[in-house]
């Protein structure tokens, strides 16, 4: 239990990147806030097999007002924040040229802006800590033009 007595919000918690990693901090002895479009419900039951805290605070990251609700929320249930993991993060397949322009906004709302946003609500949160780690997390996909 290297991380026991940490607190840790992951995005993207919904999905198989991100509840591995909420699954694994919570196994090192974090307690979880969960972020996603949609409850982490499977995420969360995990955890709680582990005999750890989860909460579920579901949001858009790339909403700030509703990403920065989140954050609070889950910084009030955890206690503090020593750990934000951005995961959160979709792709688009096909060619540029025929890629619609609203796909294009979806992409880099979630994996850029919502990267940005997340960073953000963070912050904060951290230096009353006095510091803490952030871990953003990218794709292989992201080479592919």
């Amino acid at each position: 239990m290297r991380l026991e007595g940490k607190c840790a919000i992951v995005t993207g918690s919904a999905g198989s990147i991100g509840s591995a990693i909420a699954t694994r901090l919570a196994e090192e002895g974090c307690a979880v806030a969960l972020i996603d479009r949609g409850p982490s419900t499977g995420t969360a039951q995990e955890i709680g097999r582990l005999g750890r805290p989860a909460f579920d605070h579901p949001a858009d990251v790339a909403d700030s007002r509703a990403l920065l609700q989140a954050f609070d929320a889950a910084v009030r249930d955890l206690g503090g924040l020593d750990i934000l993991v951005t995961a959160a993060g979709v792709t688009s397949f096909g060619p540029a040229a025929t890629l619609a322009e609203a796909e294009w906004d979806r992409v880099v709302a979630i994996n850029l802006k919502g990267v940005f946003l997340s960073c953000r609500a963070a912050i904060a949160h951290l230096k009353r800590r006095g510091g803490g780690r952030i871990v953003n997390i990218g794709s292989v996909l992201a080479k592919n033009g």
